[in-house]
């Protein structure tokens, strides 16, 4: 079971830190899973134009392997799109600066 929200005025500066750590650990795991999955992928994506789907691709199956349920409700309290913005999202929320 999921924890409950936290309500967003009840946020702490100590709950953010922990929570920005947290993100950037994760966002270091999920730019090595996508950075591997394309150097994989690369001999078989034979049209250049899917390379953006393929970024995606990866960095959605770098964050699927974590578990994501101890932050959700501070990702909650602070306004996180769950699970249906993960798939279409990922690679603008995780991967701003990620080109190849």
């Amino acid at each position: 079971m999921n924890p409950a929200p936290i309500p967003s005025d009840k946020l702490d500066d100590k709950q953010l830190l922990k929570l920005l750590a947290e993100l950037k650990r994760i966002r270091t795991k999920v730019k090595k899973i996508q950075k591997d999955s394309l150097e994989s992928w690369r001999p078989h994506i034979h049209w250049r134009g899917f390379m953006p789907s393929a970024q995606n691709m990866g960095a959605y199956i770098g964050l699927r392997r974590h578990d994501l349920r101890s932050i959700q409700a501070l990702l909650a309290a602070v306004d996180y799109r769950r699970s249906g913005a993960r798939k279409s999202m990922c690679s603008p929320i995780w991967m701003p600066s990620f080109r190849h």
